[in-house]
């Protein structure tokens, strides 16, 4: 994992919104805390982003539901190391199996 700290001030935000969104198109986002941060007329959203590092490979589109919202989904196959997940796969299907 890794965090990466972004601002974008009250005024002229284009360049520092592109910024952010560019690298949240461009990386395999975990979360996002934002805070804002109020010092008068140089007030600034603050974020923060935690990401999976990676080589700069773009990252997979994510999926969305029925309505076509963005559903927050991680792949555990590559969270897992492989004896991991053939438990996790092995709970999973015994989890449906009782539902």
């Amino acid at each position: 994992m890794a965090f990466r700290f972004f601002t974008i001030p009250i005024r002229s935000t284009e360049a520092a919104q592109a910024e952010l969104n560019g690298f949240l198109r461009s990386h395999r986002v975990l979360s996002v805390e934002r805070r804002w941060v109020v010092q008068g007329e140089s007030s600034f959203w603050a974020f923060c982003v935690d990401d999976l590092e990676s080589s700069g490979a773009p990252a997979p589109s994510v999926p969305r539901d029925r309505d076509g919202q963005l559903r927050n989904k991680v792949d555990d196959r590559e969270r897992l190391s492989p004896e991991d997940f053939a438990v996790f796969a092995r709970l999973h299907d015994l989890r449906n199996e009782l539902a």
